[in-house]
């Protein structure tokens, strides 16, 4: 296609006040949050949805069955489609071109484009994007600029998977990254954090001080929300700059960057140093419940699928009680507010599904899952990113309940969400990695 409709910033503004109308920025995951590199404009156009030019190369295209799927989601959930007008914008034309093409195969026809360069209002970024630093951050660091970035302390990145370390471990991964299992921190069968001072030997074991730069990934998308649980275990411990990589290796070797093989050896610290915990990441069973007494103080907020939800599936083969605790709010499952590629996706949206779901952004929010709430850690991840001081998971989540049979349980679509149609957001079936805690 050539782009020969230009729209102008008149339109910019109309369209950010019109639902007729839809604005598209088709950069990357990481300019669009806010980074920018080599002259790239960081931030996007307020009010702008995201579909980046990236998820449509074919490398990514092919990469699982339920890849299309995921285009039509994102297509969805931003409400990109037939019958509005569309502005596309980049720095470069060529974005723009491929993902015009794509919006005309999917039969979007009103389309227009602007070239970023010509913007002159402000651009919003989220307050906190450096929680989620980008896969060429980490390259740079690599190759000997960590003190470009934080001139004040050693930067660690860790690669985090459950038991050993895995066989794409040992084959590939980031140069350095040094393998971290789940089980250091975490205690089964409920898969809550050990105790503090056992997190202390932990994190002094890994190297990692308060003052230390923590860089976190996963290889793949369910160890990116075991990245995600390790980085609010580090806050919790008063790590000072801690930040999950946007994406996971499958990015990284995308990206052209080279792996390394074989494991990397811990470099302990050589003393204890003093952490500060911070209590606000991380709530207990107790005050879950305290919560649930009295909404006033913010809402309990399930991160599972669906069909967990209503009660259709425990989640978990060694678990027979399917259901939810009652009086809890349901947000979509974590994997809608990614991208196609896994990095952070377009928070605006995710802001308002939970307005749509009855919870307070102001109040607390204590996200919880399965258990251990890798999930629920990326929901709180993001509501830190989106600059919400809030979030936080109730650890135990859905297994710890089950533990104490006098906790009450329920099924069935609640009244609340009888006409909220979550399920079309679940109609593409997406394929998923086996559960993180298998006994």
């Amino acid at each position: 296609m050539r782009l020969i409709i230009e729209a102008t910033k008149e339109m910019i503004y109309c369209a950010q006040k019109n639902d007729d109308w839809c604005i598209v920025d088709v950069r990357s995951s990481d300019v669009y949050i806010g980074w920018k590199r080599k002259g790239e404009i960081g931030g996007h156009i307020p009010y702008a949805k995201l579909f980046s030019a990236e998820w449509l190369e074919p490398k990514w295209r092919k990469s699982s069955e339920d890849y299309e799927a995921r285009l039509e989601l994102e297509l969805i959930s931003q409400g990109i489609t037939q019958g509005k007008n569309i502005i596309v914008y980049d720095e470069n034309g060529t974005d723009a071109e491929a993902v015009c093409d794509y919006l005309q195969s999917r039969g979007i026809t009103h389309l227009f484009y602007y070239d970023l360069k010509r913007w002159e209002g402000d651009l919003f970024k989220y307050p906190n994007y450096r929680l989620m630093a980008p896969m060429w951050l980490a390259k740079d660091i690599i190759d000997g600029k960590a003190k470009e970035y934080f001139p004040g302390g050693e930067c660690k990145i860790f690669e985090i998977s459950w038991k050993e370390p895995s066989a794409i471990y040992l084959n590939s991964h980031i140069p350095g990254a040094v393998h971290i299992d789940s089980n250091e921190f975490e205690l089964g069968p409920q898969w809550i954090m050990i105790d503090d001072e056992k997190l202390i030997d932990f994190a002094v074991g890994n190297g990692v001080t308060p003052d230390s730069t923590v860089m976190i990934y996963g290889n793949n998308s369910l160890n990116f929300s075991a990245a995600a649980k390790l980085a609010v275990v580090f806050r919790y411990m008063g790590i000072k700059n801690v930040m999950c990589l946007n994406g996971t290796l499958e990015n990284w070797i995308n990206a052209g960057y080279p792996t390394e093989q074989g494991p990397v050896a811990k470099r302990p610290c050589r003393k204890k140093a003093e952490y500060v915990f911070s209590r606000k990441h991380v709530i207990h069973m107790k005050e879950a419940k305290e919560i649930l007494a009295d909404p006033k103080k913010g809402a309990v907020i399930d991160t599972r699928s669906w069909e967990q939800y209503i009660g259709n599936d425990s989640g978990y083969d060694y678990l027979d009680k399917a259901g939810r605790i009652p009086g809890t709010k349901w947000c979509y499952y974590p994997r809608h507010y990614t991208t196609p590629i896994n990095q952070i996706g377009n928070l605006e949206v995710m802001l308002k599904v939970w307005e749509a779901s009855g919870i307070d952004l102001n109040k607390t929010m204590a996200f919880f899952c399965g258990s251990a709430s890798w999930g629920a850690s990326i929901l709180k991840t993001f509501a830190d990113v989106s600059g919400l001081s809030t979030g936080t998971i109730y650890e135990g989540g859905w297994c710890e309940w089950c533990d104490y049979p006098e906790n009450p349980y329920e099924t069935g679509i609640p009244d609340e969400y009888k006409d909220y149609e979550p399920e079309r957001f679940r109609e593409f079936g997406f394929s998923e990695e086996s559960a993180c805690h298998v006994m």
